[in-house]
């Protein structure tokens, strides 16, 4: 299998200097910095239909509000009002930046933790680097999240279509309820309760894919892999090369079968 090329490195527009928690940084211009504005944001969701998150390091956090309100802050510190976050919404879009577009000085990262409260079905867009992205109970109508080399946690995500990439970070996700669900990793190992989907796909180029299976039902695993193998602590039903079949928790209807497609490079595949 070749080696996923991700958008996200064609569409980063992030530059880090150094590893340590307090380095040099410069952003790049973003368009339109002049119009951000600095500082935690409140705001009547009623007028917002897509959220969209660029970030860099530190932690990003999406809860959902139950109100039709959505919030937008960062944990208190001494960062200069250039370090903050900056937000903005253009035609019924938030956006939310690192910080400063050009902005060149210290930044503390362990101090970047964002915080974000998001009222059920909108659009969220995520992109971060080495942030890691910690969903809680999110619903959404479509979410997208994209990391370097951070993680991707989630407890339980509903929503029409779903896709989370990373390059290098791991993914624990609960449980998805969703039309679509596709995720993808070129190195870090993937964590999934089952996901109830009409359609799901799950690729890793060189790390792992476990699934767990919870409730009662059956799944139909279609799985390709160039090195990896198929290891499943529960009993199946090997249908032809490359399909598996799981009765599991007792009763169930045909309307209940969830077909899987897993593809791996040389990671393997886990039914637990």
């Amino acid at each position: 299998m070749k080696k996923r090329k991700t958008l996200f490195l064609a569409a980063i527009v992030f530059v880090l200097c150094g590893c340590k928690k307090s380095s040099e940084f410069k952003l790049k211009n973003y368009e339109d910095g002049l119009l951000y504005t600095a500082g935690q944001l409140v705001a009547d969701g009623t007028g917002i239909d897509r959220v969209e998150i660029d970030w860099v390091a530190g932690n990003v956090e999406i809860e959902r509000n139950a109100s039709n309100c959505i919030v937008a802050f960062e944990e208190e510190s001494e960062e200069s009002i250039e370090a903050r976050m900056h937000t903005r919404i253009e035609e019924r879009v938030l956006k939310i930046k690192y910080c400063l577009s050009g902005y060149k000085g210290k930044i503390d990262k362990d101090l970047k933790k964002l915080q974000v409260e998001i009222p059920r079905d909108k659009e969220v867009k995520i992109r971060s680097i080495s942030a890691d992205v910690c969903l809680g109970l999110l619903e959404a109508k479509q979410l997208f999240v994209e990391t370097q080399s951070g993680n991707i946690e989630a407890e339980q995500l509903v929503c029409d279509l779903a896709e989370l990439k990373t390059e290098e970070g791991a993914m624990h996700i609960g449980g998805v309820k969703a039309k679509e669900l596709l995720a993808q990793s070129n190195a870090g190992a993937m964590h999934f309760g089952l996901p109830d989907s009409l359609k799901t796909r799950l690729e890793n180029e060189c790390g792992e894919i476990a699934l767990y299976l919870h409730g009662n039902g059956c799944a139909r695993f279609l799985f390709e892999s160039e090195q990896g193998k198929f290891i499943s602590e529960r009993p199946y039903q090997k249908i032809q090369e490359g399909i598996y079949e799981f009765l599991y928790g007792g009763e169930f209807s045909p309307t209940q079968t969830q077909y899987i497609q897993v593809r791996t490079g040389t990671g393997n595949f886990r039914v637990q």
